[in-house]
């Protein structure tokens, strides 16, 4: 499966509301998919679903977001 048709989903993992290393990213150009991107301690979720490494370095990437510094 895949999300927008461009980060493969590898899990039906969710975010839960009490994770641990809980890390947000907001996405402020909308013509770009994905708007928030969370990292706890099972993975990266984009927009509630757990993508891949490489789905997660294409949207820091597209957003220009730092990966090292949460919004």
């Amino acid at each position: 499966m895949k999300l927008y048709d461009l980060y493969p989903v590898i899990s039906n993992k969710t975010v839960r509301q009490n994770e641990k290393k809980f890390i947000r990213w907001k996405n402020r150009n909308k013509e770009i998919p994905g708007k928030t991107m969370v990292k706890t301690n099972r993975g990266y979720f984009l927009d509630g679903h757990n993508i891949d490494q490489k789905s997660v370095d294409t949207w820091f990437l597209l957003t220009e977001n730092d990966i090292n510094k949460s919004c």
